[in-house]
């Protein structure tokens, strides 16, 4: 059975188009990490065509063979596919990890394709689908809400918040979610009693929640409580520069700038920061957002020395001096 999952996850990977520097045929790690990484850096970037290319190339370092970092790569590579507006190429890829072992999460991101594309039947299937393979991922069902309310079905789309309150768990882990599950449903106080417990019983992630909580309030003292939690979870948690940019990334699609540029900061600060461009990118915008353009010129400059190719980024330096 592992035999013939290996193949149907290798139609995918052998099916790429490989750019043409490549070479040999034996499996090339170090060159696999290389081509993941520069294709993660444009698919941040918003260069979906060319982050498809490099993963495809970096498939191609396994030499057939499937491991986590294969299953990985795939997975960015049906992101940059859908977002590219591939929605048929991005199902193909989510397929092939879902023949491979019903891996929960492709079937949830296959469902989010459905959806954009108006097939509503399908992408419930497949909601369904990958909660019966993991009926106890908070995430799964967070996902599943924020997709389906984002689609304008409210209703439909608190059944499943509700769904994961039944989760009969009461560790300091289930307490953080469950207390962002409330916070969803509009129940603050509940939210923050229960993030607050998680804290008390070692779940540090969980003060990013509730700083993110207080940050939606306009009063100076919820204010000075967010940057509290926020501080809490940068200094107690060991975070790679990958999570900075995650939970930054998280506060900025909530315009949420100044506290989402700590994180990007901070995460710049780190010896080992493979995904550097990815996290100047992000701060330069941050900078531009909170109306700090002085800071926001002087990195984009170490930025546009750094990576001379963004075209993109050398006209925004432009528009940059001039402010």
């Amino acid at each position: 059975m592992k035999q013939m999952k290996n193949k149907i996850l290798t139609l995918v990977m052998t099916s790429v188009t490989v750019m043409s520097v490549l070479g040999g045929c034996g499996r090339n790690e170090s060159k696999q990490t290389t081509y993941k990484q520069y294709g993660v850096n444009a698919l941040e970037n918003g260069q979906y065509k060319e982050a498809i290319k490099s993963l495809d190339s970096a498939l191609k370092q396994s030499n057939g063979k499937v491991g986590k970092k294969e299953i990985e790569i795939c997975f960015y590579k049906g992101e940059a596919q859908y977002l590219s507006g591939d929605a048929k190429g991005a199902i193909k890829t989510y397929t092939s990890l879902i023949n491979y072992d019903n891996n929960a999460k492709a079937y949830y991101l296959r469902g989010n394709v459905y959806l954009s594309q108006s097939q509503e039947k399908k992408a419930i299937n497949d909601y369904k689908k990958a909660l019966e393979e993991d009926e106890k991922d908070y995430e799964l069902y967070i996902g599943i809400y924020n997709s389906l309310a984002n689609d304008g079905e409210e209703k439909e789309a608190k059944e499943y918040l509700n769904k994961a309150l039944n989760i009969d768990k009461n560790k300091a882990y289930d307490k953080m979610q469950k207390g962002r599950i409330y916070n969803l449903l509009g129940k603050k106080d509940k939210a923050i009693g229960l993030l607050k417990e998680a804290i008390d019983d070692g779940e540090k992630e969980a003060y990013f929640y509730l700083g993110d909580i207080y940050a939606d309030s306009s009063k100076k003292s919820d204010k000075d409580e967010a940057n509290k939690n926020f501080k809490k979870h940068m200094e107690e948690s060991d975070l790679s520069s990958e999570e900075y940019y995650r939970f930054g990334k998280s506060l900025m699609k909530e315009d949420k700038y100044g506290y989402s540029l700590s994180y990007f900061l901070n995460g710049l600060k780190l010896e080992e920061v493979p995904n550097k461009q990815a996290l100047m990118k992000k701060a330069i915008s941050a900078y531009e957002h909170t109306g700090d353009f002085k800071s926001a010129k002087e990195l984009m400059k170490k930025y546009v020395e750094s990576y001379p190719s963004d075209e993109a980024a050398k006209s925004e330096y432009v528009f940059l001096k001039t402010r």
